[in-house]
């Protein structure tokens, strides 16, 4: 046995900003995609280029891994109505060890988070103004300030890990807000500062005094903007964001040695700029765009031009540019999304927003009159507020409508990315550097909506603003209800948004996810509906003060209270929560759900980041754990490659040490010795559920005289006509074990029920075919495969309860567990899943159903890994002659997969419709579309890359888009995988044995 000590520093919350229970209105809905959602501002790298920080628009700060694009780590200070909270600087140590960020606050602060913890350790405040850009010295010991405005350089200084710090301030070094700011390699405490009247100066930073030691102007009209360092410290380069031109200086007189001027085909800016490997040419970016899509210039010292780079880094402007590698940068851009390139032009890697693109196309926006529908041209789709995504029905396509910008007299002109609309020829007012980017007419002609880069403003019949909304990001989308009740925008950060016309108020938002299949939709107050997968993409920041991080609760945290799709289909109709509250209320025989919320607790992972195991050499794990005060802890769990491990006597012990706040516990657990194991995922639960977890990557340790299981490759012919060699299982180490895992399979299929409404053609064959298909992976992938079939007559509700009783009892950890479902499944009054046996009766379900918490108790509790295959959306409605398409009144399993494929329960869900789709079978397949690609998949058409073998994110990939060809377009399978589980085989390919 392997021993792994955990050290927990189990923080109780005692201020009253840490209660159990917060009020709606305390909190704040953000959307979280593991991406910046609106422009990141800026970047910086520490020394090894191991560690890449971000800022942005959508007021977080962000910590990733540069070299693999994992993000780490989210830094969320407190946050405000409209701007306050946003970013617009960030830096990291050269140690990596103190992240500081800083934007738009009521007291100009500038923050310093410790990097491993997220712990807010120090706040600056009372600065004169918004700070524009913060830079660390290679020391680590002085911090570099810039500000809008016309204020000087300030200088933090601190010798005691940031705890305490000393503020001083440069003189004043010329007009204009501090574009750039870049410390010397190779001089000690002297950087350069350049602002956007022109001025650039260095400064020295002394032990008594800080100077201005040299200063000058550039030309009139010339905008310096970013500045960098040579690596000798001998030059710097900066970037102008006006004119094209970039400088090279000399670092010490400040003189200009050379200019390079923008190549003609490009136009706009070249505002950020970099060093090339051998300091002996410059990477710059910015404005330039080529085709609307921002590239990268690149120039020789001495060479007098930028010459464009070929491949387009970024949808958008780039903001912000650092060198991670000797020919490697990183850029940021106004997408949200940040790159890394050589200098050839190629990405190495991408990190985007994740969210849906809404910008204009030809014809991309067209709404349902009834302004409850909307779909987007370069998708075969439409999203539906009742119904989510749906393929687009061609016979209803004539439903939708593109925005008009002209009815009757009434017209609206000059609007499409220009900064002069006009409203029947006249100027429409604007803000100062305000661009409008979409416009509509309203139904009526009495006036129109207007979106910009900042704002959505409704316009009365004589143009002016009835309201203005403002916005984080652009508004790329406008459209009104047929009865000009709902204005309707689509906006950068992949959000769709309905706002009351008559005041602007938006109801209901709803963020769709890049990938196209996961979306959620929110009322104010937070009550959501959801695809499958879609729950986390939306959680609560709840403000703790100014001298503390905000808490983050996912969705899937308070699901109890706030899944509701009952309220949210509601909210069009009824045009107010409140109204939609009290009909779902009615409707459900339940309450309005009160606005107090009991919260489950916090965990943070301190250290290790990352744990490398061996045999008897302990880890040592940190955590931070928090819970109110009146939900005291429950119990700690934890799951290794999302298995559920037995800790026998698990129980907080007390170290001895009371630190007033702050108790600290040990705790030793015994993990079993895996040299294959990835993840280790720890959990904290209190009355209220669990915490979201934190994960441990495990890196595998040198192998041992234990033995592993392995697949070994396929074997390549030797000539055409040889067949290839079927994949076998291996064995390392000792001849007589055979350590390679037990499948049990329950497959439950039931086409013949006995109310006969309820007959299928298909659902006991799918069974039938799943079964058999896994059976053949007997002596391959394992050593043993245990089928129970439960089919038609035998699948009564006691039949299939025996069967799931049979699962929980025979699995051991080392074993996989797989349970199918083929058949009817409904959902009754309160939303409570039901699978429908045989002899059930839908006017019964408690009697005759089985209830879906028989069915997540026992995967949840399953010792090994569990796996769910569901195809329960069925109906009998014949569409054609060859095709069924299955359904029930009410079938949406979104509750049931999103809870089964939680962290906490680690449950790999495979369902074969989303949302309220229907799930298709045809005479001609002798299946369902979903089971019938899950065989394929499973034999060994999902082997795309050949290896011999099949990983659930391989089948997932095939099953997907096998039946959307099957059923063109109609049915979307999801697979969702719980945080915490890697990738592994399912199965061996078993094509080549004929």
């Amino acid at each position: 046995m392997l021993k792994v000590f955990f050290t927990l520093s189990l923080i109780l919350a005692t201020s009253a900003l840490a209660l159990a229970q917060f009020a709606l209105e305390q909190a704040t809905v953000r959307i979280n995609t593991e991406g910046h959602l609106g422009p990141i501002r800026a970047i910086d790298i520490d020394a090894k280029g191991e560690t890449l920080v971000t800022a942005g628009d959508d007021k977080t700060a962000r910590v990733w891994d540069a070299r693999t694009g994992t993000q780490l780590r989210v830094l969320r200070p407190q946050i405000g109505a409209g701007n306050e909270g946003a970013l617009n600087a960030v830096a990291i140590s050269g140690d990596g060890k103190y992240v500081a960020a800083a934007g738009w606050s009521a007291g100009n602060d500038v923050m310093v988070f410790d990097r491993a913890s997220g712990e807010l350790i120090h706040r600056l405040s009372g600065l004169q103004n918004v700070t524009t850009r913060l830079a660390f010295a290679p020391s680590g010991n002085h911090l570099a300030i810039g500000q809008f405005g016309d204020h000087p350089v300030v200088f933090a200084t601190s010798a005691d890990g940031w705890k305490r710090v000393q503020l001083r301030t440069a003189d004043d070094h010329g007009r204009g807000a501090v574009n750039g700011l870049s410390w010397s390699p190779t001089a000690a405490n002297e950087l350069v500062a350049t602002r956007s009247g022109g001025a650039i100066a260095r400064i020295s930073v002394g032990e008594t005094e800080i100077r201005v030691a040299q200063r000058m102007n550039m030309s009139a009209g010339a905008s310096p903007h970013r500045v960098r360092h040579a690596r000798d410290g001998r030059r710097i380069v900066v970037g102008g964001s006006t004119g094209g031109n970039v400088w090279i200086l000399d670092a010490t007189s400040l003189a200009v040695q050379s200019t390079l001027a923008t190549a003609s085909q490009a136009s706009g800016a070249t505002s950020v700029v970099a060093w090339t490997g051998a300091d002996n040419g410059v990477i710059a970016a910015g404005g330039l765009r080529a085709n609307d899509k921002a590239i990268f210039a690149r120039g020789q010292i001495g060479g007098g031009s930028l010459t464009n780079g070929s491949t387009p880094l970024s949808s958008d402007t780039i903001l912000d540019l650092v060198r991670s590698g000797d020919d490697e940068w990183i850029a940021a851009s106004a997408a949200g999304e940040w790159v890394r390139f050589n200098s050839g032009g190629t990405v190495l890697l991408r990190s985007n927003s994740n969210a849906l693109d809404m910008r204009p196309l030809a014809g991309v926006w067209r709404t349902r009159s009834d302004g409850t529908a909307f779909t987007l041209a370069n998708r075969a789709a439409v999203f539906s507020v009742d119904e989510g995504w749906a393929t687009l029905n061609p016979a209803s396509a004539s439903a939708f409508r593109a925005p008009v910008d002209q009815t009757g007299s009434a017209r609206l002109s000059d609007f499409q990315d220009r900064s002069n609309p006009k409203w029947n020829g006249r100027a429409i007012a604007m803000d100062e550097n305000e661009r409008s980017l979409s416009g509509a007419i309203h139904p009526r002609g009495e006036g129109a909506l207007l979106g910009t880069q900042w704002a959505v403003r409704r316009l009365d019949a004589s143009g002016k603003a009835v309201w203005t909304v403002p916005t984080t990001t652009a508004v790329w989308q406008t459209a009104w209800s047929g009865d000009a009740q709902w204005a309707v925008i689509a906006s950068g950060d992949g959000t769709v948004r309905w706002l009351r016309a008559a005041d602007g108020e938006a109801q209901l938002t709803a963020f769709f996810h890049g990938d196209g299949k996961r979306w959620v939709a929110w009322t104010p107050s937070g009550y959501f509906s959801t695809s499958p997968g879609g729950e986390d993409l939306i959680g609560w920041h709840v403000n703790r003060g100014v001298d503390r991080v905000a808490d983050y609760y996912p969705g899937s945290r308070l699901r109890a209270t706030f899944y509701r799709p009952d309220v949210v289909a509601r909210i069009l109709a009824t045009g107010d929560e409140k109204r939609a509250l009290q009909l779902a209320g009615d409707e459900r025989s339940a309450t309005i759900p009160v606005v107090q919320v009991l919260l489950p607790p916090l965990i943070q992972i301190v250290s290790p980041s990352t744990g490398s195991f061996s045999a008897g050499h302990p880890v040592n794990v940190t955590l931070n754990i928090r819970t109110p005060k009146n939900a005291p802890l429950t119990a700690l769990r934890v799951r290794q490659d999302g298995v559920f491990l037995e800790l026998p006597g698990l129980r907080l012990l007390p170290s001895g040490r009371d630190r007033g706040a702050e108790l600290e516990y040990a705790l030793p657990v015994s993990l079993p010795t895996q040299r294959d194991a990835k993840l280790l995922s720890v959990f904290a639960e209190n009355v209220s559920g669990a915490s979201q977890p934190v994960v441990i990557a495990l890196i595998a340790s040198a192998p041992t005289s234990q033995q592993v299981f392995q697949t070994a490759p396929v074997a390549q012919p030797k000539s055409a006509n040889e067949t290839p060699k079927t994949p076998v299982a291996s064995l390392s180490a000792a001849k007589d074990a055979d350590l390679r895992p037990v499948l049990y399979v329950l497959a439950v299929g039931v086409a013949d029920y006995k109310d006969k409404d309820l007959k299928l053609d298909f659902a006991a064959k799918d069974a039938n075919d799943f079964a058999a298909a896994l059976r053949r992976q007997e002596g391959q992938l394992y050593r043993q495969v245990n089928v129970r079939l439960v089919v038609d007559k035998d699948a009564s509700r006691d039949g299939v309860l025996d069967g799931l009783e049979w699962m929980r009892r025979s699995m051991t950890s080392r074993d996989v567990g797989m349970v199918f479902l083929a058949g009817h499944g409904v959902n009754d009054a309160d939303d409570v899943y039901y699978f429908l046996p045989q002899d059930a009766q839908v006017n019964a379900l408690k009697r005759t159903g089985v209830i879906f918490t028989e069915i997540k108790n026992t995967l949840a509790s399953l010792p090994g890994k569990a796996m769910f295959f569901v195809d329960t959306c069925h109906s009998g409605n014949v569409l054609g002659a060859q095709r069924k398409t299955r359904s029930a009144t009410n079938r949406d399993i979104t509750r049931v997969v999103n809870e089964l494929a939680s962290a906490e329960n680690g449950v790999i869900v495979f369902a074969a419709s989303t949302g309220k789709q229907l799930a298709q079978e045809a005479t001609d397949w002798k299946n369902g579309a979903f089971t019938l690609a899950l065989v394929e998949g499973l034999s060994g058409k999902a082997d795309f890359s050949k290896t011999g073998r099949v990983t659930h994110k391989m089948l997932d990939l095939y099953v997907s888009e096998r039946v959307k060809m099957l059923t063109e377009g109609a049915q979307s399978p999801v697979t969702i995988v719980p945080q915490g589980v890697p990738d592994f085989p399912l199965a061996v390919s078993v094509l080549a044995r004929g």
